[in-house]
């Protein structure tokens, strides 16, 4: 699913607001697998595949948004072949 993540509005936004990309890089490199612009924005989430990433994401980014929400997904877990 991380690899087929797709927005074709994120890099209008991304032109206009710096900020998205800034963000975007920041997820990343605290250890997202995916980050994507939600929509039209303002959102930018991530997935990650090992929940320990999740902590070191969401500290790491407490200083630099305003809001940050860790969420995990409900249901049961499928494996792809």
């Amino acid at each position: 699913m991380c690899s087929t993540l797709g927005n074709v509005l994120e890099p209008v936004t991304m032109n206009l607001h710096p900020q998205v990309v800034i963000l975007k890089k920041k997820m990343e490199q605290f250890g997202a697998d995916a980050v994507l612009m939600s929509g039209s924005g303002p959102t930018v989430f991530g997935f990650v595949r090992q929940e320990a990433r999740v902590s070191r994401i969401y500290n790491g980014l407490k200083g630099f948004c305003k809001e940050v929400h860790a969420v995990r997904m409900t249901g049961e877990r499928f494996i792809l072949d």
